[in-house]
């Protein structure tokens, strides 16, 4: 059998340093492609394989010791974060420094180009990057993925091929028409404040129609779905839409169409029930907590197991984890006085293909 080719002997064949070699066949943007070119060949031409016992070393080190100083995980936007992203950005921010990573959150359009970012994110030694939702196409086909591990969060029309995760919005829709259907409510109604270009309003969509003819002691027509583009001028939509449809309760993605209710003169809970699919801490309602801290922890691991593996670039088979949100109960959905067992349902992490 013949000897293993060496790392120090690929070096030395194609008349670079080791750390360069190293670099070089782990892809790390830092070394030019005239370099990983040549190392490359060098490799195919000795036959080098890299030994598997040393790789699961350097991976188990890697794994039980903080990272460097300089490496360096992004959180790239597509604009200012929200309060449901800003709690996921700061639990990515927490996991991270427990990791040893620097992280930096940045906008796309702080820069002239998806190119010129790129290259000041290599320039920085940027390891990984988070992607929140993009909404412009353009960002996608230009960006330099290959030099960077990659994990997105939820899914934007406009996305690249990569790991993502995202809340299950799905599940907590169906479940949440699922529990007022239980509790003998006749009209459910759901109201979704979205944003153009959203695909998960058509999940949630799916989900509502589901629960009103599966759910249920018996299937239950729907109401017209109303979808408001903004928090800002929907009293009126609001009002009509309800005086039309009559929902004994609302489901809602946020708290919003609670409060704009109130101030149409609905009294809730009397004349509807309300529940929230995605509660902020102090919401004194019913509905599901979305539980941001743990998004934020299983992006930055997955990103994380990503960086250690060398793994880059756009993924040949993208798959996704889907976070379930936990039920809370609260005042905007009186249990029924018979009902037994009330609590907290202990959500799941799920991972799909």
């Amino acid at each position: 059998m013949s000897e293993r080719v060496t790392l120090k002997q690929l070096a030395r064949e194609a008349g670079v340093g080791l750390a360069t070699a190293s670099r070089a066949l782990s892809g790390d943007p830092r070394c030019a492609e005239a370099t990983r070119a040549r190392v490359q060949a060098a490799a195919e031409r000795l036959g080098y394989r890299p030994d598997p016992a040393l790789s699961a070393l350097v991976s188990h080190r890697a794994g039980v010791r903080r990272r460097p100083a300089g490496m360096g995980i992004v959180l790239l936007m597509d604009h200012g974060p929200d309060y449901y992203y800003m709690r996921i950005l700061d639990a990515c921010r927490e996991r991270a420094g427990s990791l040893g990573y620097g992280v930096e959150l940045i906008q796309w359009k702080d820069y002239p180009s998806p190119e010129k970012l790129g290259r000041v994110l290599v320039q920085r030694g940027t390891s990984g990057v988070v992607v929140f939702p993009i909404q412009h196409e353009p960002y996608v086909a230009a960006f330099p993925w290959q030099h960077f591990s990659c994990i997105g969060f939820l899914q934007p029309v406009f996305r690249p091929q990569i790991h993502l995760v995202r809340d299950n919005a799905f599940r907590s829709v169906f479940e949440g028409v699922a529990q007022t259907l239980r509790q003998g409510r006749k009209r459910p109604g759901l109201v979704l404040f979205t944003s153009p270009g959203s695909n998960n309003d058509l999940r949630q969509i799916g989900a509502y129609l589901a629960a009103c003819s599966e759910a249920g002691p018996a299937p239950v027509p729907p109401l017209p779905v109303l979808r408001l583009m903004s928090t800002r001028q929907t009293q009126d939509p609001l009002r009509a839409w309800f005086r039309e449809h009559r929902p004994d309760v609302v489901v809602c993605n946020t708290g919003g169409a609670y409060y704009e209710l109130q101030k149409l003169g609905v009294r809730i809970p009397g004349r509807c029930a309300y529940v929230n699919l995605l509660l902020d801490r102090n919401d004194a309602m019913a509905g599901f907590d979305p539980r941001e801290e743990l998004i934020g922890r299983a992006l930055i691991d997955q990103l994380d197991g990503m960086i250690r593996r060398n793994e880059r670039g756009l993924a040949a088979e993208p798959h996704v984890t889907l976070i379930d949100r936990v039920w809370r109960d609260g005042p905007t959905l009186p249990a029924p006085k018979d009902r037994k067992g009330a609590g907290t349902r202990q959500g799941a992490v799920t991972t799909t293909a």
